[in-house]
């Protein structure tokens, strides 16, 4: 049965994974930019949540929404101020356009990742629980609340995109 509860854990965060992956993956797809800060971008929503709930008081379900808003401002900050000259109005720039996306991307990686570090701090912090389902069973499978309102979600997010791309283009 451990075996079983193992693999379900895995797929679980492997759908967490590919949420990440999906959304690499459209930036480099569509915008043909390798951008190493899109998991810092993950990371400032996550913190956003955190200190939403916890520091001003938030009800969690509230504070998800504000996370997204953080995170996706943060994304277009920066494709506006950074990201801009790579795609608008720059197209001699051949070789460059690449190692100026890297370099850039790169630098804003280590910028937000100290900026975080000094504002929270060096340890983890986990946010408040969605649900208050400490531990539930699912047959032989042993799952949290938690674990399961965001497999919900994350299917939901990838299910909806694949619409979304499906049907408008």
């Amino acid at each position: 049965m451990l075996n079983v509860d193992l693999f379900i854990n895995g797929l679980i965060i492997g759908l967490f994974y590919a949420l990440m992956a999906v959304g690499l993956t459209l930036i480099f797809g569509i915008l043909k930019v390798v951008n190493f800060a899109h998991g810092e971008f993950y990371m400032v929503g996550a913190y956003a949540y955190t200190l939403a709930a916890f520091k001003l008081g938030f009800d969690p379900w509230l504070a998800l929404p504000l996370a997204l808003a953080a995170g996706a401002f943060a994304g277009w900050l920066t494709e506006r101020t950074l990201m801009r000259p790579l795609y608008a109005g720059y197209s001699s720039w051949g070789l460059m356009r690449d190692e100026y996306a890297v370099v850039v991307t790169f630098a804003l990686s280590l910028l937000l990742i100290n900026l975080v570090d000094k504002v929270v701090g060096p340890y983890p912090q986990r946010g408040p629980g969605l649900v208050d389902i400490p531990r539930m069973a699912l047959g032989p499978i042993m799952l949290s609340g938690q674990k399961l309102v965001a497999t919900g979600m994350s299917i939901a997010m990838i299910a909806g995109l694949v619409l979304f791309l499906r049907y408008s283009l």
